[in-house]
């Protein structure tokens, strides 16, 4: 994962040298919601500002499996930094002191966040080309509402 934050924040000096772990998971299974609600709430957030984010919920967290790959994680890179071949490199622990599930669970609900970009990616094709455009170039709403689950995550 990865998290932007000010270097005031950080747990490392910037001329400190340190090595970082990531515990990143693509899950096929998708639980969250969007904003798209109906046609009326599609328009409304395009006219109202198109700079805007859509509103998503992608439901992280949620299901048991999920805090149980992420502790799996989280216990794999623990026990790849004290391998005797990182010696060397990793002096300390920073986070997850306590290595605990409990520990390691409540780590992972406060820091856990996206990875993804939402951007508008309509195909611009026509319909019968997998597009959501007719042949007058005109956007097909019920096209976009039907792909809307598909351009988010």
């Amino acid at each position: 994962m990865q998290k932007y934050v000010k270097k005031s924040e950080t747990l490392h000096k910037p001329s400190q040298e340190h090595v970082d772990t990531f515990n990143i998971n693509f899950d096929k299974e998708y639980r969250g919601t969007d904003g798209v609600k109906s046609v009326t709430n599609l328009l409304s957030n395009i006219h109202s500002d198109p700079f805007t984010h859509p509103d998503i919920d992608p439901g992280y967290l949620t299901h048991s499996a999920d805090m149980e790959m992420m502790r799996q994680d989280v216990h794999f890179a623990v026990e790849l930094c004290k391998a005797s071949e990182m010696g060397d490199y990793i002096t300390k622990q920073e986070n997850y002191k306590n290595n605990t599930d409990e520990a390691i669970d409540m780590a992972i609900r406060d820091d856990a966040h996206t990875e993804y970009h939402p951007l508008g990616t309509a195909a611009m094709l026509p319909l019968d080309k997998g597009g959501v455009v007719n042949t007058s170039l005109l956007l097909t709403l019920s096209m976009v509402l039907q792909n809307s689950k598909k351009l988010t995550l």
